[in-house]
This record gives C-alpha cells, sequence and structure tokens, in this order.
C-alpha cells in the first residue's frame, strides 16, 4: 500500500480556527509512522526568472514568517 501526504506546515493559518496539525506531538508521531519520509524544498509556482515571480515569492515568505515590509 501506498501513502501519499502533501502539505505545507507553515501555511496561513485558518481564521478563526486551529490548525489541523496544531500539536507538534501529532506532526511527530504521524512522521514516524512511516519508513520512508521524503521532503521537498523547491518551491516551483513563484520560481522563474520574471521579476514579478521574484517579488510575489519574496512577498509569500515575508508574510509566511511574519516579517512583511511597506515593500510588500
Amino acid at each position: 500500500m501506498s501513502i501519499i501526504l502533501v502539505d505545507d506546515l507553515r501555511q496561513l493559518p485558518p481564521i478563526m480556527d486551529k490548525l489541523v496539525y496544531a500539536s507538534e506531538g501529532l506532526v511527530k508521531e504521524l512522521r514516524n509512522s512511516f519508513k520512508i519520509v521524503l521532503n521537498f524544498d523547491t518551491i516551483f509556482d513563484q520560481d522563474g526568472p520574471s521579476d514579478e515571480k521574484k517579488c510575489f515569492h519574496h512577498l509569500m515568505m515575508n508574510v509566511r514568517y511574519v516579517m512583511p515590509t511597506m515593500e510588500d
């Protein structure tokens, strides 16, 4: 049997609700239940040479880490 779980653990939280994986222990327990875990660290939807894509990627990273700037 194959199981594929895909998620972004740093995505913006739901409004007026908790994250499904709010418990750090739950994440570790789930992760440890698999023999093989693959982590992908390349962002493809905002990747590319255009200034617009680079700007959008920078904006999303700043929002993700709660560090937006006036330029964003």
